[in-house]
């Protein structure tokens, strides 16, 4: 209590009896507490985006003097790491606003949710297919707007990058005042975008709506454009991607008995030996279907033990292979 009452006390200093009268009716009535969880977009706009409901896309300047003054702000977020980026804010309810809850209990006293109710990742996914570029996703923060007077201010998360990775390369240019400190940046042509708000809002739906299987492609799509990722790799998840969205049930069966009967046959000793080493090759493309198909794979199934396990394989055999090397 005394803890709320000094929270009250600096609120009604800062916004006022009258506000702080008025939020305190609407919480006592069950409204809950409305704030935004925003993240920085690698992604330079020339309008702001607001593709559905809950979510706001913002430019951020490209001058230090000009920046808003709710950016989070400290020793390791250099300023100048927020130009020519934007803002994704994501409205979020949190009720009941007002609660006691158990000591031993906290977190499950109130209940959290996105207006849109689409996860950060989605957006970014979103963004990237527009784009056809990997958006990355920057430092994150909640505001609370007028609320931060009553709540704990200064938590961050991610990371912030002195020089975004999309304009690495393109030719724009910082330059600094020295009388005055304020950092200016000059984009380059064609770094800046311009969006269809409606196309982005119509990508943002569908992804919503979406079964597994396409958010698997998807995300592995994304995963495949990143630009400091392995190019093996990058062509891996492409693959996956492409297999995700595009093969129908049950094509890769040809492929599947090929590998569980060479495996067998690499494996296995005698008869006996390559009929139980043919169930793990066969157990693991199952699997890999699976997750294909569902975009997810469980850690037990009926599919049997999980990718990379030696289960039933003799010890020392698994790893023989053609030419009798070990």
């Amino acid at each position: 209590m005394d803890s709320f009452s000094a929270v009250l006390t600096r609120a009604a200093a800062v916004l006022g009896v009258d506000r702080v009268t008025e939020l305190l009716a609407d919480w006592v009535r069950g409204e809950p507490v409305r704030y935004r969880t925003c993240r920085v977009a690698e992604l330079s706009l020339d309008h702001a985006l607001a593709p559905v409901r809950g979510v706001d896309i913002v430019p951020l300047p490209l001058s230090t003097d000009a920046l808003p003054a709710e950016l989070p702000a400290g020793d390791h977020i250099p300023p100048a790491s927020y130009l020519g980026q934007s803002v994704v804010q994501v409205e979020c309810i949190a009720r009941p606003a007002l609660f006691r809850p158990d000591v031993d209990d906290l977190g499950s006293a109130v209940t959290v949710k996105r207006a849109c109710g689409l996860h950060f990742d989605t957006i970014r996914e979103a963004l990237s297919l527009v784009c056809n570029a990997h958006i990355d996703a920057g430092l994150g923060w909640r505001d609370y707007g007028d609320l931060s007077a009553m709540a704990r201010a200064g938590l961050t998360w991610g990371t912030s990058s002195r020089t975004p990775r999309h304009l690495i390369g393109t030719g724009s240019r910082w330059t600094m005042r020295m009388g005055t400190g304020v950092t200016t940046l000059r984009l380059a042509d064609g770094t800046t975008r311009d969006l269809s708000q409606t196309r982005l809002g119509d990508l943002l739906s569908a992804l919503g709506n979406a079964d597994a299987r396409t958010r698997l492609a998807v995300a592995r799509w994304k995963k495949s454009i990143e630009p400091l990722g392995d190019l093996a790799d990058r062509f891996i998840d492409l693959r996956t991607a492409l297999e995700a969205l595009l093969l129908p049930d049950g094509t890769d069966r040809q492929l599947s008995y090929t590998i569980a009967v060479r495996g067998a046959w690499l494996v296995g000793q005698g008869a006996a030996g390559r009929r139980e080493a043919w169930k793990i090759p066969t157990q693991g493309l199952q699997r890999r279907l699976q997750a294909c198909a569902r975009g997810c794979c469980e850690t037990e199934s009926r599919h049997g033990p999980a990718p990379g396990s030696a289960a039933g394989l003799p010890k020392g055999e698994s790893f023989r292979t053609t030419g009798g090397r070990s």
